[in-house]
């Protein structure tokens, strides 16, 4: 196994209207460690090779023959590939991503959430890594109408998708029921707010509920309160800030992260994560010096 910085071809893609596509051949994905909130839908076809990671901070493997999807926002960390690993990965954007969520998604984005990978037949991994490379050629073509034909070339592989997971999967019911639901709207606003609102009121508020039932709901149907699911991302946004952002001060990740100073953030931080943003950054550096 190995963790080394990914040599994935240069991807390709689109701007078409409010949102963009891009299509790239990996080998070692993501960088061994690294913290990885992207805002697009990561769908990733695993070609051949293993992937460890963290997923929502749960540990999963992605094997041979699988798909992937990894939703917006959701925290990734690479631990480990092995030697052989390839995969073929289509980001798509935040944008196009809620639109799809409408008219492809709605059944299963529970699902994807709790159980990113499904593993496919041969003739169904060919089928989807047909689709997507065919995606990816779009980006050359000089043909009529070209953002309608790449719209459906997405809904098509996203379409795939659900069918697979569905067709693979037949006694797994999917049923998003209230809480999950209240859940999911929670885990929005948080990934667009949080770097203004860190008060379980604001949330309880966009979901129509009090605090005290709000509350109840996100550790009944996760395990885990509302308020460590703030800290969490805010703390998860950070790490990767002072990680992989040395162009940054501590004062600038701080007004990033939308704390009113330094000193604030530095409280906040290690109050989280028993250590200052100053030495964690040092410690990171530290990891990363050839030995």
């Amino acid at each position: 196994m190995r963790g080394k910085k990914s040599k994935s071809t240069a991807p390709t893609g689109q701007d078409f209207g409010n949102f963009k596509f891009k299509v790239a051949e990996v080998d070692d994905l993501p960088v061994n460690g690294e913290i990885l909130i992207t805002p697009d839908l990561v769908i990733c076809l695993n070609l051949s090779g293993q992937l460890r990671v963290e997923y929502d901070l749960r540990p999963s493997t992605f094997l041979p023959g699988q798909v992937t999807v990894v939703l917006p926002n959701h925290p990734l960390i690479g631990i480990e590939t092995s030697a052989d690993y390839r995969a073929l990965k289509l980001n798509i954007s935040y944008e196009f991503f809620t639109e799809l969520k409408s008219k492809h998604l709605s059944l299963s984005f529970i699902r994807y959430r709790s159980n990113p990978c499904c593993t496919l037949t041969n003739e169904q991994a060919s089928a989807l890594e047909n689709a997507i490379r065919l995606l990816d050629q779009f980006d050359s073509l000089q043909i009529p109408d070209k953002d309608s034909l790449t719209l459906k070339a997405i809904e098509v592989i996203t379409s795939l998708i659900d069918g697979f997971f569905t067709q693979n999967n037949p006694s797994e019911k999917v049923r998003q029921n209230n809480n999950e639901r209240i859940f999911d709207r929670f885990y929005t606003h948080l990934t667009e707010n949080y770097a203004s609102q860190r008060e379980i009121k604001f949330y309880a508020r966009k979901c129509g509920l009090t605090p005290k039932y709000f509350a109840g709901i996100i550790k009944e149907e996760t395990g885990t309160s509302a308020s460590q699911w703030i800290s969490n991302f805010v703390t998860l946004k950070a790490k990767s800030l002072l990680s992989y952002r040395n162009d940054l001060s501590i004062k600038q990740v701080a007004v990033e992260l939308g704390f009113s100073d330094q000193t604030s953030f530095s409280r906040y931080f290690h109050r989280c994560m028993g250590i200052s943003p100053s030495d964690y950054r040092k410690s990171r550096r530290d990891t990363k010096q050839p030995q």
